[in-house]
């Protein structure tokens, strides 16, 4: 509150250099909140802008105006990003149903050593499937082989005659089974087999080749956001302080420090991006290769 009456009596004092608010104060660390909440940063500091611009580019009133409701919005956008981590983590604690008061460190969001790690073979899971298939088309294959045997015949039996006269007779019937061998149907459980090995065949292949998909990609997401936090970040903060120095000396308009500004917030908010898409492709490669695969027989005692 006491920033912002400084700010608003600087307005009255200076009004050509009253628009220069500063925009860490309300920028709060991308570790501590979403990636939605710094991308909105940008567009607040947007719009703030062009309001200034909008209204004349002088200061005065309208400037007071313009800082007030840049003011409310920016603290609107963190409240907002507060809450979408809360509901987050709710979310998340109910996969191993647990509380939602745990806390992750913004270096676990940073850590990008799985992108050296070799990926395993495809998950043996998906490959069950299959497996079972191929031992039910072998089973098939043997029912249908049994069915094609020929099952004799044997009858034994007592005759009555006339005269109360007695016969016993024997009798026995063996199918040829010329025409009736069952082939087809041993063929066609055959192909079954043939076919489930094909399928697995081809999952592998595909699982593969987005395992190497994914492994190259998380390297090349690793070295962008090591590049932003090395190389880009750095520079865009050198050139914050240096635009609001050389805004003190009278040397820059403050639509110069805002456009500094906002530069510094979207690459913070493109490094956070390129964080995020590592973390769903590493997901994406632990499910292909089945890496917390043991952690499934595990169950939570209440």
């Amino acid at each position: 509150r006491s920033l912002r009456r400084q700010r608003l009596d600087g307005v009255l004092v200076a009004p050509g250099r009253a628009a220069c608010l500063d925009l860490d104060v309300c920028a709060p660390p991308v570790g501590d909140t979403s990636y939605h909440v710094v991308l909105a940063l940008v567009v607040v500091v947007v719009d703030y802008r062009q309001c200034i611009n909008d209204s004349g580019g002088g200061g005065g009133r309208h400037a007071v105006l313009a800082a007030c409701e840049w003011q409310c919005e920016c603290d609107r956008v963190v409240a907002l990003g507060a809450h979408a981590v809360r509901v987050a983590r709710i979310v998340l604690a109910k996969f191993w149903d647990g509380a939602a008061d745990f806390r992750m460190g913004a270096s676990d969001f940073e850590d990008t050593s799985a992108a050296r790690v070799a990926a395993g073979a495809v998950a043996q899971a998906d490959l069950e499937a299959f497996q079972a298939r191929q031992a039910i088309s072998d089973a098939q294959v043997r029912l249908e082989q049994a069915r094609a045997v020929p099952d004799p015949t044997v009858s034994v039996g007592v005759r009555h005659i006339w005269d109360n006269e007695v016969a016993l007779v024997f009798g026995g019937s063996v199918p040829l089974q010329r025409y009736d061998r069952n082939q087809g149907a041993i063929d066609r459980a055959r192909a079954d087999g043939v076919a489930a090995q094909a399928d697995q065949n081809a999952l592998r292949l595909e699982r593969e080749r987005e395992i190497a998909r994914l492994q190259v990609q998380l390297l090349a997401r690793a070295n962008e956001a090591r590049r932003i936090a090395e190389e880009t970040q750095p520079q865009a903060e050198r050139a914050v302080v240096l635009v609001r120095e050389g805004f003190a000396r009278g040397g820059f308009t403050y639509n110069d420090v805002m456009s500094a500004h906002a530069a510094l917030l979207q690459a913070k908010a493109r490094r956070v991006a390129v964080l995020q898409t590592f973390h769903n492709d590493r997901a994406r490669l632990d499910r292909l290769t089945g890496a917390h695969a043991d952690l499934l027989g595990l169950e939570t005692q209440p």
